[in-house]
């Protein structure tokens, strides 16, 4: 979606992810001040929390909203959606280093399995529909880093002040953050249904929903287990651009499904097992 948006509109991802941020934390951050009142706001209340989670906001929200939407204008959606998707393979490395042990083998599969069904669900396995310009590698590995970081990073944060109130102020305020380095406000933008339309469903289908959806998940599963299961996103991706006729399913596409799913299912029985022993 944002590849087309950009390709038929002046709209930059700086103006584009300024936007989005903006007002779905903005959203957010109200729903929290009715629900809980000045209580939402603690956060802002401690000196060393408030700085880690000005680093989180920086780092695991604002950077990982940008920095994958300049890699698509730097490239295509295939390109920046094959790099970005390194990053469950970050999460394994750094969680094996944490907790001091190798991965289990079938962890490994898992990754590796799911990376591959990305990539063919992107590519159509056609190494010509990547760009790899140097742009667009740097970019799509830093949005690779900070989604790391917005996995692993938050998790104090979420149990002390909660998901909703950290995601929608950090969205906030990385938003208006971007918005002044950037300079993108001051962008003229030509307005059409198409723009509205597109930008709206990026709001609320890539940035509001499915980052409080994926920190709920962290959450609940753990950074290893959410990182594989938001490798369904272009699954999502796919199926909609095919109900608004952009394209067709294929083959290939139903194979990289599989190489998706398969997995996530399988890592999902697994851990199910695991807590039955734990019991």
């Amino acid at each position: 979606m944002g590849q087309v948006l950009f390709r038929n509109s002046d709209i930059s991802p700086a103006f584009l992810s300024s936007v989005r941020m903006t007002v779905a934390g903005a959203i957010l951050t109200v729903f929290c001040l009715l629900r809980r009142g000045k209580e939402s706001l603690r956060i802002l209340h401690s000196r060393w929390d408030t700085a880690y989670f000005i680093f989180f906001a920086m780092i695991g929200i604002m950077t990982m909203q940008f920095s994958y939407f300049a890699a698509v204008d730097a490239s295509n959606a295939a390109t920046a959606t094959v790099i970005q998707y390194i990053y469950p393979v970050l999460i394994l490395i750094c969680t094996s280093i944490h907790k001091r042990k190798k991965p289990k083998i079938y962890e490994v599969i898992a990754v590796l399995s799911a990376f591959v069904g990305v990539f063919v669900v992107a590519t159509h396995c056609n190494l010509m529909q990547l760009n790899m310009s140097p742009t667009a590698v740097f970019w799509g590995l830093v949005a690779a880093v900070s989604y790391v970081v917005y996995t692993i990073a938050p998790g104090r944060l979420f149990e002390e002040y909660g998901l909703v109130e950290t995601v929608g102020i950090g969205m906030l305020i990385g938003g208006i953050v971007l918005f002044i380095l950037t300079g993108s406000y001051r962008t003229n933008i030509t307005v059409t249904p198409l723009v509205i339309a597109i930008t709206t469903f990026i709001m609320l289908f890539s940035s509001l929903i499915p980052t409080v959806l994926y920190g709920k998940g962290v959450a609940i599963l753990g950074s290893m287990k959410a990182s594989l299961f938001v490798t369904v996103e272009p699954i999502f991706c796919a199926l909609v651009s095919v109900g608004v006729g952009l394209t067709k399913l294929v083959w290939l596409d139903m194979i990289g499904f599989l190489l998706i799913l398969v997995p996530i299912e399988y890592i999902a029985y697994k851990g199910g097992k695991d807590d039955e022993k734990k019991r």
